[in-house]
């Protein structure tokens, strides 16, 4: 079986809505919206990848999923954001192929989609979806789970309060 169906099937059986999208430009390869409040079953998401082998796998983020994502574009978001986490701050964290971060936490209200809510930082909630492991990057390499927080060891922290104040004024 491919790796990203496979990794795409373990997703949907850990209760992530997910759709399949596109390597090249991230987009998704199909009309998506219903997956925004219902989850593909597992003979759909066979199919998908069965009619696109080489498709990447995203998340869908907000309630259907019960996730949220503070996505880092870069060495500066990621030294903006720290300085509103907490010191310790235990959550699934994925590594973007261009060095980046999604940082995966518990899905809080009815918040969007916010884009450089913070240097470098967007915030994908309700109506959003992020690039999930193991996809490939438009320069070859790949998504990857932080070893030692991956998703698949680790529940998705609550967002911490000082960044939801700051993405509410964003909004």
């Amino acid at each position: 079986m491919n790796r990203t169906l496979s990794e795409a099937l373990r997703y949907a059986e850990m209760g992530f809505s997910v759709i399949p999208i596109q390597a090249h430009d991230k987009k998704p390869l199909l009309a998506w919206e219903r997956y925004q409040k219902e989850r593909a079953s597992t003979e759909q998401i066979e199919r998908w990848w069965a009619q696109k082998p080489d498709a990447n796998v995203a998340i869908v983020t907000g309630e259907v999923s019960g996730v949220d994502v503070l996505d880092i574009d870069s060495e500066k978001g990621d030294e903006a954001l720290s300085e509103l986490l907490p010191e310790v701050f235990e959550t699934p964290i994925a590594v973007t192929p261009r060095g980046g971060k999604h940082i995966y936490v518990a899905h809080r209200g009815s918040l969007g989609n916010a884009v450089r809510f913070i240097n470098d930082c967007d915030f994908r909630g309700q109506g959003g979806y992020v690039v999930a492991p193991p996809s490939t990057g438009q320069n070859g390499k790949t998504y990857a789970w932080n070893p030692y927080l991956s998703i698949f060891d680790l529940q998705p922290a609550p967002l911490p309060e000082n960044i939801y104040k700051v993405l509410i004024n964003a909004f």
